[in-house]
């Protein structure tokens, strides 16, 4: 199991700089303080403008490559943000073991600051 800071998910408000291509990235410990073996895991996590909204307005997959999991860590890519036209909005990340058994890892706001360089 994936330790959080609390019993909940990490809240974890993110702030991304527009076209700054640098990865959201999250390191795993066990309750032990242990790096966890993310083998076989698969991760997933959508933003939408408030959290009972219908409309994605990104997201993030193991299955497309978009989210990467090693050896403790996962990592989000950023490198499309250029594209992206909204700038607010929730998420959560979600964890899922081979077994099946999700854990929200981390949840929080995201903003995007509008590039000035283009």
């Amino acid at each position: 199991m994936v330790r959080a800071a609390s019993p909940l998910a990490l809240v974890d408000d993110l702030v991304i700089l527009q076209g700054d291509d640098r990865p959201l990235i999250w390191t795993l410990a066990d309750a032990n303080g242990e790096p966890v073996n993310l083998a076989g895991y698969t991760a997933a996590a959508q933003v939408r403008g408030r959290a009972n909204s219908t409309t994605v307005l990104h997201e993030w997959s193991t299955t497309d490559g978009s989210a990467v999991l090693s050896e403790s860590s996962v990592t989000l890519k950023v490198d499309d943000s250029e594209s992206w036209t909204w700038h607010y909005g929730v998420y959560d990340l979600h964890l899922t073991d081979p077994l099946g058994t999700t854990q929200v890892i981390a949840r929080g706001t995201v903003t995007v600051t509008p590039a000035v360089t283009r």
